[in-house]
């Protein structure tokens, strides 16, 4: 065997296709084998599949032709890949060891050489189109959809660290990702006048390799594309808002304890004012605004509070009045449904290992009664105007990904465990070109999700 080891690249994002097409470039002439079809199937029944699982499964079958395929780490972001017949592994170690490399056999867990791979069974996948973002990037949780449009994070944390932001357009299919910005965005708000505010942090970086500029910033501005030009209104070391929101043309925004009304944004310095102090916040929830109808609402300290006309004789104005407080009120987020409803999920202190069963509750705001559903504890999100979704933690095999209530129709459907391979879901968007679930580090767009999940 040559002891010069030259493998077959591939990026760890590749398509199950591009990467047999590797292969078979490099490898065709020696195992003509390759060019059988049932290689061309097994990549077809892989491509939804994280492009590891594939490489797994083309290594075990390999096996039945007594062949190995093996992975040379290289401390890089792509897949060094060798085939080597059985008779030769141990000459091939050998190798390695004198080249002082390291190599990882190739196949799939639980099953023996020369059996088969494992074939996907595609009946229980839901027709989709997969996008995977770029290396390094992720959706952003925080920040929520606007016009069709993600905030996306980037942290590269290797030898050169490097943060920045860029938007991700979902409005059209495959998705269109800008240019890095060049700037940290940590909150963003848009105003129903096309008027947009940023929290912005600049991108430099210590010798430690963390954000070295404290310092925060509040941008206004209309045209996305060019925020780093947008006015800036407000900067500060301590911009520890969690939570901002337009309302009336007015902003709003929030820290664990604090509450801050900003008549006029362009004027941010001279006028914001704080409407409202609690103490002793509870630093793992953060502050949530919601609007219903013509109405703006604040949960804050495990308490639900209404922005209204003061009732006081001798103070005329605006303040948070709290409508809402039952016990051990401890919620992760509050979705409108409706003008006068809100969905949410309480959740104790403490979450025992491997209890995941919950409620979805429905607040009505005008009477303070609230209807109950059955679910697992994950993140409440909005699909539609009345269909709310439960986005389990903690999957096991035989849970839902899924769990969708129609308050028109009063029906629950779920999407199980399976269907979109090993991934699960933290979002849903529904945007001019369909049904977008994101695994933040991946986006699928679903082809009629409704009637798909199971009743």
């Amino acid at each position: 065997m040559a002891k010069d080891i030259n493998p077959v690249e591939v990026d760890w994002k590749s398509e199950s296709e591009d990467v047999l097409y590797a292969i078979r470039e490099t490898y065709q002439t020696v195992y003509p084998e390759l060019l059988q079809k049932d290689y061309d199937e097994l990549a077809e029944n892989y491509t939804a599949e994280a492009t590891e699982d594939f490489i797994n499964a083309l290594g075990q079958e390999l096996s039945t032709l007594n062949l190995l395929l093996y992975e040379i780490n290289t401390d890089s972001d792509s897949y060094a890949l060798v085939i080597i017949p059985v008779e030769d592994e141990e000459e091939f170690k050998k190798t390695l060891k004198q080249q002082k490399k390291r190599g990882i056999l190739k196949k799939q867990p639980r099953r023996k050489l020369g059996s088969n791979a494992k074939r996907i069974d595609l009946a229980k996948r839901l027709p989709c189109e997969k996008f995977s973002l770029s290396e390094g990037y992720t959706t952003n949780l925080v920040i929520e959809c606007f016009d069709d449009t993600l905030w996306l994070d980037y942290k590269q944390l290797g030898t050169e660290r490097k943060f920045d932001s860029a938007l991700l357009n979902i409005g059209s299919w495959p998705p269109v990702q800008s240019s890095d910005l060049g700037l940290c965005v940590r909150k963003f708000a848009r105003n129903e006048d096309g008027t947009y505010v940023a929290i912005i942090q600049n991108t430099t970086v210590n010798e430690q390799g963390y954000l070295s500029d404290k310092n925060k910033k509040v941008l206004i501005g209309k045209d996305i594309n060019t925020i780093k030009n947008w006015h800036c209104v407000y900067e500060g070391e301590h911009l520890d808002w969690s939570a901002m929101i337009w309302f009336e043309n007015e902003l709003f925004v929030s820290d664990k304890n604090s509450v801050y009304h900003i008549k006029n944004p362009d004027r941010f310095a001279a006028s914001i004012e704080k409407v409202l102090e609690l103490d002793g916040g509870d630093v793992r929830l953060f502050p949530k605004f919601f609007v219903l109808g013509n109405t703006l609402y604040l949960y804050l300290h495990h308490s639900i509070y209404k922005w209204e006309k003061t009732r006081s004789l001798f103070k005329r104005g605006f303040q948070f009045r709290k409508i809402y407080n039952p016990e051990d009120f401890m919620t992760e987020n509050l979705i409108p449904v409706g003008d006068h409803k809100v969905a949410f999920q309480t959740r104790p202190e403490y979450i025992a290992r491997g209890v995941t069963e919950a409620e979805l509750t429905v607040l009505d705001i005008n009477t303070l009664q609230t209807e109950k559903y059955p679910c697992h504890y994950g993140y409440v999100m909005k699909w539609t105007e009345n269909r709310i979704c439960v986005l389990p933690r903690n999957i096991t095999g035989n849970m839902p990904i899924i769990e969708c209530f129609d308050f028109d129709s009063n029906e629950k459907r779920c999407l199980m465990y399976g269907a979109l391979g090993k991934d699960g879901i933290c979002d849903i968007y529904e945007t001019k070109c369909g049904t977008i679930l994101s695994t933040r580090h991946s986006l699928y767009k679903a082809v009629d999700l409704w009637n798909y999940m199971k009743a």
